[in-house]
């Protein structure tokens, strides 16, 4: 599966450089990956199943989606 996504600040702002990072609650697997500089993330190629999101950068708070199931 595919998981993508945009990082934003508070004002709407997309915030380049942060870590994603997409953890598989069911396997334990982690993948990471970073925002380009208009905050776009690209996991290309995930197994199915429940994952924990968290997305942070330096100098902002980190935020964290629960509960994200890819399917096919």
């Amino acid at each position: 599966a595919v998981l993508t996504g945009t990082v934003t600040d508070p004002s709407g702002a997309a915030v380049p450089a942060a870590r994603v990072i997409a953890t598989n609650t069911q396997t334990g697997i982690v993948s990471r990956t970073a925002t380009n500089d208009a905050g776009v993330y690209v996991f290309p190629s995930l197994s199915t199943g429940q994952y924990k999101v968290t997305a942070e950068r330096e100098g902002f708070k980190s935020t964290n989606y629960d509960n994200v199931t890819l399917e096919v």
